[in-house]
């Protein structure tokens, strides 16, 4: 049986019972199980006591220290869920951590996009991939510092929120549009560039969601910290179930998120971004 530790926000109910993959230092991937005590062997007491990482092991069918090593597996490999990706139609997408693999995708696509079909000679374009955002913002901290950016625009998987809340409360259903986020624990959006941004989806048409959260955190913190503080919004693709082993995402809401950054990029200037 293997110990493991979580990396980021999981709920340890969302963890048991699943398929996961071990990778070893060589590149080879283990399959194995999350487990814990079978309820045929369990006290009442057990039954009853809270479940936590502690009471969960990873099991890859071996019966000794040494088969399990045999097979590549060392303290430090990393552990990802076992889950593939599928279209289930032509825009629902159903895989795994879309809290951030949409935003990236998001980013690149329009990255792509802005250099090979507009030009905006007042604007130098960079995009930045970072890492270990859900164990601090780590990978963005060091790109901002890096990066001489002026203003910032971040890709998120933001959670959805339309399966459990309210109607009248809901900020980030899937399928009605990127969102943008005005407050979280990790920072408050500068409210010049969300006006703009808010402003140009009403002025193209672009559906979009508004949101203020007391929870949860995103890499703009790290732009919004850095220097004499980087100007940021936070453009968010609705995922349901993030932090869990399967998400949903709506492609339209990635299309919509494109063609907002898109809009921003294609008209920002020196000007208005002295105004915002």
């Amino acid at each position: 049986m293997i110990d493991f530790l979580p990396v980021g926000g999981w709920d340890v109910h969302n963890v048991p019972a699943h398929t996961v993959i071990i990778k070893s230092h060589t590149g080879s991937k283990i399959k194995g199980i999350t487990a814990s005590i079978p309820p045929h062997f369990m006290t009442e007491e057990q039954k009853k006591a809270p479940l936590s990482f502690d009471k969960l092991v990873i099991d890859v069918g071996t019966s000794s220290k040494k088969e399990t090593e045999s097979l590549g597996i060392e303290i430090g490999n990393p552990i990802v869920p076992d889950v593939e990706f599928e279209a289930l139609n032509d825009h629902l997408f159903l895989g795994k951590a879309f809290d951030c693999r949409i935003g990236c995708a998001c980013l690149l696509d329009t990255y792509r996009t802005y250099s090979e079909n507009l030009n905006n000679n007042q604007i130098a374009l960079q995009a930045v991939l970072s890492s270990q955002e859900e164990v601090g913002e780590r990978g963005s901290t060091v790109a901002a510092q890096q990066i001489d950016a002026d203003i910032a625009i971040v890709f998120e998987g933001c959670p959805a929120d339309d399966t459990f809340t309210p109607k009248y409360k809901i900020q980030s259903a899937m399928g009605k549009g990127p969102m943008l986020r005005h407050h979280d624990v990790s920072m408050i959006t500068h409210p010049g560039f969300q006006r703009f941004a808010i402003e140009l989806a009403k002025e193209y048409n672009l559906p979009l969601q508004r949101s203020v959260r007391k929870g949860g955190g995103t890499n703009g913190a790290a732009y919004s910290m850095s220097k004499n503080g980087i100007p940021c919004i936070v453009i968010g693709i609705p995922v349901r179930y993030a932090h869990s082993h399967y998400c949903f995402t709506d492609y339209r809401d990635y299309q919509n998120a494109k063609a907002l950054a898109l809009k921003i990029i294609e008209i920002l200037n020196p000007k208005i971004f002295k105004n915002l």
